[in-house]
C-alpha cells in the first residue's frame, strides 16, 4: 500500500508509516488481531487555515493603525483649534481689562481736576490713590500720546495739590502772628490723608511750617533778654511746652493722621530750640552761673526729660525728618582738663549731686568761668 498512513492501537493513534515496512506490521498486527484504520494527515489543512488567520490579522491591525493615525490627526487639529481659542480669550481679557482701566483713568483724572479746583480733599484722598493704581498698568503702554498725556495730567494734578494744601495751611496757620483761633477744620484733616499720598515733601513742609508756628510763640515769650529766660526760671518753659502739648491734642490732635506723631514732634523740636537757646544765654552769662542754680536747672531738667520719655516713643527720631543734632562748638571751660578742687568735692558731696555737675561741664562745654 502506498502513502502516508496512520494507524490506531487500541483507540491509539500511531504515526503514519511507508508502505515498504507495511506489510511486517500488518503480519504483527493481524497475528496480534489489531484494528487498523487509515486515516488522511490533517496538517496541511490546518496550515492553510493558520496562514489565512494570521493575513485576516495583520489585515485587521493594518486597519486599526490606519484609524489610530485618523485619530491621532483629528486630536491634534482639536487641540491646534483649542490653544487658538485659549490664546483668543487671554487677548481678549487683557484687551477688556486694558479698556476698562483706561475708560477709569480717563473718568478719574477728570473727576480729580474737577475735585481739587474744589477742595473736595476727602474725596481726592480716594480717588487720587486708585487713579495712580491704575497708572501703573499703562508704564509699557507710555509711547502712545494718550495714555503719556493722562499721566502729564495726573502729574499735573498731584502738584496742584501739593501747592493748593500747602497755601491752604499757611492761610490757616500764617508765619507771622496768633494761632487760628477757630480751630481746625475738616477741610484741613482731609488734605493730611491727602498729603500722605503725595510726595513726602509736602508732608514734611507741612510738619514744618505747623511746629515753626507753634513755637513762635515760645520764642517771643523767652527771648534772651527777658527775665524768665534765665536758668531761674527754667522750669516756666517747661510749664508753657507742657500746657502747649495739652492745647495740641484739644484743638489738633484729630487734624494730624496718628502716624505724623505731631505731639512727640513738637516736644523734640521743643528741646532743640531750647538746647540752642540756653547755649547763647549761658554763654552770654556765664558770669551769673552759680552752682545752686546750675543744679536747680539741672533737677528741673532732669525732671521734663522724665515727663518726656514716658509720654513719647521716640519714633520720631529715627525717620530722618527731624534735623540731626549740631556738634557742639568748642569748649572754652577750663575747668574740663582739670580735676576737681577739693572745695568742689565737698560741696557736691554734701549736695549729692558731684555726678550731675561733672557731666553738664562735659557735655556742654559752654559755662566759662562758673562761680563757685
Amino acid at each position: 500500500m502506498d502513502g502516508n498512513l496512520a494507524f490506531c492501537l487500541h483507540g491509539r493513534t500511531w504515526p503514519p508509516f511507508s508502505s515498504s515496512l507495511f506489510h511486517p506490521r500488518k503480519q504483527y498486527l493481524e497475528e496480534h488481531r489489531f484494528s487498523v484504520v487509515v486515516v488522511p494527515s490533517p496538517f496541511p489543512c490546518a496550515l492553510e487555515e493558520a496562514q489565512k488567520a494570521i493575513q485576516q490579522l495583520f489585515g485587521k491591525i493594518k486597519d486599526i493603525k490606519d484609524k489610530a493615525e485618523k485619530s491621532e490627526q483629528m486630536v491634534k487639529e482639536i487641540t491646534r483649534d483649542i490653544k487658538q481659542l485659549d490664546h483668543a480669550k487671554r487677548h481678549l481679557t487683557t484687551s477688556i481689562t486694558t479698556l476698562n482701566h483706561l475708560h477709569m483713568l480717563a473718568g478719574g483724572v477728570d473727576s480729580l481736576e474737577a475735585m481739587t479746583r474744589r477742595r473736595q480733599y476727602g474725596e481726592v484722598a480716594n480717588l487720587l490713590q486708585g487713579v495712580m493704581n491704575v497708572l501703573e498698568h499703562f508704564h509699557k503702554y507710555m509711547g502712545i500720546p494718550q495714555i503719556r498725556q493722562l499721566s502729564e495730567r495726573v502729574k499735573a494734578a498731584q502738584t496742584e495739590l501739593g501747592q493748593q494744601i500747602l497755601a491752604d495751611f499757611e492761610e490757616a496757620f500764617p508765619s507771622q502772628g496768633t494761632k487760628r483761633p477757630g480751630g481746625p477744620s475738616n477741610v484741613l484733616r482731609d488734605a493730611c490723608l491727602v498729603a500722605n499720598i503725595l510726595d513726602p515733601r509736602i508732608k514734611q513742609e507741612i510738619i514744618k511750617k505747623f511746629i515753626k508756628q507753634h513755637l513762635s510763640e515760645y520764642l517771643v515769650l523767652f527771648q534772651e533778654n527777658q527775665d524768665v529766660a534765665w536758668l531761674d526760671k527754667i522750669d516756666r518753659r517747661y510749664a508753657w511746652i507742657k500746657r502747649q502739648l495739652v492745647d495740641y491734642e484739644e484743638k489738633y490732635g484729630r487734624m494730624f493722621p496718628r502716624e505724623w506723631c505731631m505731639a512727640e514732634r513738637i516736644a523734640v523740636e521743643f528741646c532743640h530750640v531750647t538746647r540752642a537757646e540756653l547755649a547763647k544765654i549761658m554763654r552770654t552769662r556765664a558770669k551769673e552761673i552759680e552752682v545752686k542754680l546750675l543744679l536747680f536747672a539741672i533737677q528741673r531738667t532732669t525732671n521734663f526729660e522724665g515727663f518726656l520719655a514716658k509720654r513719647f516713643s521716640g519714633c520720631t527720631l529715627t525717620d530722618g525728618t527731624l534735623k540731626k543734632l549740631e556738634s557742639p562748638p568748642p569748649s572754652t571751660n577750663p575747668f574740663l582738663e582739670d580735676e576737681p578742687t577739693p572745695e568742689m568735692e565737698e560741696l557736691a558731696t554734701e549736695k549729692g549731686d558731684l555726678d550731675q555737675v561733672s557731666l553738664v561741664c562735659v557735655t556742654t562745654g559752654n559755662l566759662p568761668n562758673v562761680r563757685f
